[in-house]
């Protein structure tokens, strides 16, 4: 399969669809917003999707990832990671959280609180990472936490067509996270 490395060439592909105009903001939202619905093929569409992704996010932006089990959550995170020159990214399903730096610096921090009971609170010490403006912070699960806040938030939602298939639903919340979204 055609590696997709361009805007224009994920466009073709149908990796990014284009926003009906009520989609596309919504003025009410005090940040604005954004949504978007992209289609994926295979894992290796959607590791690409991930690599397109983390080559314009920036840091300060909380990424929350919802979807069952094996609906691409981790192999997004892996093309993050391809995006940043890091390798050996992996499900953090045991560990709970994963730690990446890149050579720039830059930190990937990975969380999967699939493990935790409903409505935990902060035992983990996600807020330090959040807050921690050198760092992109990726959650899968995060429905299982109390809350986050952060002004600048991107929901990421993996949704199976069939087995190879995924439909990804992305929303921005804030000026960073919605500049994040544009660019795609």
């Amino acid at each position: 399969m055609k590696e997709i490395q361009t805007d224009n060439d994920m466009r073709n592909r149908g990796l990014i669809a284009s926003c009906s105009e009520n989609e596309t903001r919504n003025p009410d939202h005090k940040f604005g917003n954004i949504i978007l619905h992209i289609d994926s093929h295979s894992e290796n569409e959607t590791r690409n999707f991930g690599r397109r992704f983390g080559e314009i996010i920036t840091s300060g932006i909380l990424v929350l990832l919802y979807g069952d089990l094996g609906t691409g959550k981790t192999v997004f995170v892996r093309g993050v990671g391809d995006a940043f020159d890091v390798s050996g990214v992996r499900s953090p399903s045991f560990t709970l959280i994963n730690e990446y730096e890149s050579d720039s610096g830059m930190r990937i921090i990975h969380a999967d609180l699939y493990r935790l009971n409903e409505n935990s609170d902060d035992s983990l010490g996600l807020h330090e990472y959040i807050d921690d403006k050198d760092s992109i912070v990726f959650i899968e699960w995060p429905e299982r936490m109390k809350k986050f806040d952060s002004e600048n938030v991107i929901e990421i939602f993996f949704e199976a067509m069939n087995e190879s298939e995924r439909r990804i639903t992305i929303k921005s919340r804030g000026p960073k996270a919605q500049e994040v979204i544009e660019r795609l």
